[in-house]
């Protein structure tokens, strides 16, 4: 009988399958095509995966059992319908760090936050590690199919003065995000693309994509130019900390800005230099008004 800890250090085996181990099933989770289950000893925390639905009645969370005819696979083991499993005694004393291993495995922690400005390559010869990142989409494409009926969508996410691209495949590659979002981006992988041939990011199986809800900003300033883009949208132009900046009113508010029938051509012939307070989110005016000056609210009030 081996240790998990031998099972992984070994160069070889005696058979077509290690030796027999004794185990405690510390945790398990349910998922497409197999479970995924942490299992430790005395020497170590590890992942199982269990491809036959048959064995697991017997693998119950808390239990001790042998485990034979197995598959030692790059990172975990790899339990079939060839695997036998039996109830053992428990097995007392494991390391609360290894039963710790044992559950990340299965529910891995969220990984490390990483500016996009330190992202880098893994040392030669690793495995990458997964990262999450944080920033805002500045590029978007749509999704297209390669080889292998595969989904990949490319955005470039940016963060300060850095701009990094990221390929999104197959469940993420239809996330609702857009350029103009802020987004949240876990399990990641940097590559170094040879198609782009710079950095890159990659999402994994694991990737989950949250979009930040942006946050409320009133600008005040005149309206320097404006018209309507093929979604009839109009986009406006205006004068924020000494910048230009266009915002996008969309046609379901169109209404703010154009008076009855009229064209965003006729509408700008009687602007002037009027100032207008826009509420925004983003790029994305949710409401403006005409902006009145206090000493011209008291008037009206008198």
């Amino acid at each position: 009988m081996d240790t998990l800890e031998k099972v992984f250090t070994a160069s070889h085996t005696t058979g077509p399958y290690p030796r027999a181990i004794r185990v405690q099933i510390v945790e398990h989770k349910v998922d497409e095509k197999h479970t995924i289950i942490g299992i430790a000893d005395k020497t170590d925390g590890v992942k199982a995966l269990c491809y036959s639905a048959d064995l697991m009645p017997k693998l119950k969370n808390g239990s001790t059992v042998l485990i034979r005819n197995f598959q030692r696979g790059r990172s975990c083991l790899l339990f079939s319908a060839s695997t036998t499993v039996k109830p053992s005694p428990p097995l007392r004393d494991v390391p609360a760090g290894y039963m710790l291993k044992a559950r990340e495995a299965v529910h891995p922690p969220p990984p490390q936050m990483v500016n996009l400005r330190d992202v880098a390559l893994s040392p030669q010869n690793t495995w990458p590690k997964p990262i999450s990142i944080t920033g805002k989409v500045v590029q978007d494409e749509v999704a297209r199919t390669v080889a292998g009926n595969q989904k990949v969508r490319n955005i470039k996410v940016q963060q300060g003065e850095t701009t990094r691209p990221v390929a999104l495949w197959n469940a993420v590659a239809t996330s609702p995000l857009k350029a103009g979002d802020r987004v949240t981006i876990s399990h990641v992988i940097p590559k170094d693309d040879k198609f782009l041939k710079q950095l890159a990011l990659f999402s994994t199986g694991q990737t989950d994509i949250t979009i930040h809800e942006q946050e409320t900003k009133m600008i005040s300033s005149p309206i320097l130019a404006a018209e309507e883009d093929e979604d009839n949208n109009i986009i406006i132009t205006i004068g924020d900390e000494n910048q230009l900046k266009q915002l996008t009113l969309p046609s379901s508010k169109a209404e703010l800005l154009l008076l009855l029938d009229s064209t965003v051509e006729e509408r700008l012939e009687t602007l002037n230099d009027d100032i207008y307070n826009f509420e925004t989110k983003g790029t994305l005016i949710t409401d403006m008004k005409l902006h009145i000056p206090p000493s011209c609210k008291k008037s009206l009030q008198l």
